[in-house]
């Protein structure tokens, strides 16, 4: 993680500003350079500081630190996206959303969706890749640098995943999943403010959650074989 996200960081804007340094540079950071504080939602916003969840958030805030030096101190065209989760059809088959999908076309072909939720009631700030991708292009036609949080502002329970999947199918989540808490737990959560990016890009998420779900859904069919109408 320090080579890719921080030395590698480190030696490509260097080089920029040796060879070329009128190129612009942006680089991803993550939702994981914070954590929640308290119960509840925590909202994130550009000035909000740095708070680590996780080692991989640390050499996020550290490449964010040296993409900040370069441009403050050598002036390159250098800023951050902090993406909050986004997710599509070619997510890994170990991240929640395409578990979820795979197990609703499973499901719906008769066959096991091998499927455990630990907590129905944890909440993720979800958004389309496709969405952030056009956001990152726009932040990079920008007349200005400077760094953009990339959220759908909106904390969406795995329950609500979990129906909007399988609901895609006609079928009903409760009958092809086993769940370790079905309780209303109070889980802290993250919450990512787009605000800047809205006002400054004029950028406009175009796919609902519900689409994207939906279009996994229909990938993960077409992967087993399968192309049936979905709802949206």
């Amino acid at each position: 993680m320090i080579r890719t996200n921080f030395l590698a960081a480190e030696v490509l804007l260097a080089g920029v500003l040796k060879i070329c340094p009128s190129c612009r540079v942006l680089m991803a950071g993550s939702s994981q350079m914070y954590r929640p504080v308290g119960a509840g939602q925590t909202v994130i916003d550009e000035a909000t500081a740095t708070n680590p969840a996780t080692f991989y958030g640390h050499t996020k805030a550290w490449s964010r630190e040296l993409l900040d030096h370069y441009r403050n101190r050598h002036g390159l065209f250098c800023l951050m996206a902090i993406l909050f989760n986004h997710e599509s059809p070619l997510r890994g088959p170990r991240f929640l959303t395409r578990k979820v999908t795979m197990a609703a076309a499973r499901a719906y072909l008769g066959q096991p969706p091998n499927l455990q939720i630990r907590n129905i009631s944890a909440a993720v700030d979800w958004s389309s890749a496709q969405d952030f991708v056009e956001a990152m292009s726009c932040a990079m036609d920008g007349t200005e640098p400077a760094d953009y949080v990339l959220a759908s502002g909106r904390a969406t329970t795995v329950e609500e995943l979990l129906g909007i999947a399988f609901g895609a199918v006609g079928l009903d989540w409760r009958d092809h999943t086993v769940s370790e808490s079905e309780s209303a737990m109070s889980v802290p959560t993250l919450v990512g403010d787009a605000g800047r990016a809205l006002r400054v890009l004029g950028w406009q998420p175009r796919e609902s959650f519900t689409e994207l779900i939906t279009r996994m859904v229909t990938y993960d069919l077409q992967l087993l074989g399968s192309f049936p109408p979905l709802r949206r």
